[in-house]
């Protein structure tokens, strides 16, 4: 119900003040940068797959705080290497409302690396979530904490660069 009140709230902004969209650059700008190599193409591929196997590996159903940890601190390595990545970066010089030109393989390239980038940040929530919750509930099974625990007995909350937080249930 939020999400109705919240669009028909943005609606009559938008609507009202069309003038602020009008005044946007609608040409296309040419995007300098060198396409990317298919191989290159295809090891973006292979790090979603890979990352999808050790997603499976080590945050499946049964889990420990060791091998979360090497993943852990796997995944935070290759985080800081698509920083670096050129083409991902370039998009920070876009405007808001600015059109680009790509070529074709840089716009699969692209879109891979955002698939990617997207898959990095949702598998370190989980990630820190599963460290997080050191008890086994439900069909998840931790090896380090094999039963369950009364202090677990809540919701958790997660917000990005905050701690976790547990809100307890009221019976």
């Amino acid at each position: 119900m939020e999400c109705l009140v919240f669009a028909r709230k943005m609606s009559s902004i938008v609507l009202n003040e069309p003038s602020k969209f009008e005044k946007f650059d609608r040409s296309f700008k040419e995007f300098d940068i060198q396409d990317l190599k298919e191989d290159q193409i295809s090891l973006i591929s292979e790090k979603i797959d890979e990352l999808r196997k050790l997603c499976w590996s080590n945050l499946g159903v049964s889990r420990n705080k060791a091998n979360m940890s090497k993943f852990l601190n796997y995944i935070q390595n290759d985080i800081d290497k698509l920083h670096k990545n050129d083409l991902l970066n370039s998009l920070e010089k876009i405007k808001f409302d600015q059109k680009i030109k790509l070529s074709e393989r840089n716009r699969r390239a692209l879109n891979l690396l955002l698939d990617l980038k997207n898959r990095q940040i949702t598998t370190l929530t989980l990630l820190k979530a599963c460290l997080f919750r050191e008890e086994s509930r439900g069909g998840h099974y931790r090896d380090d904490f094999p039963d369950k625990d009364k202090n677990w007995e809540c919701h958790t909350r997660q917000q990005l660069d905050q701690k976790i937080k547990k809100r307890f249930i009221k019976n």
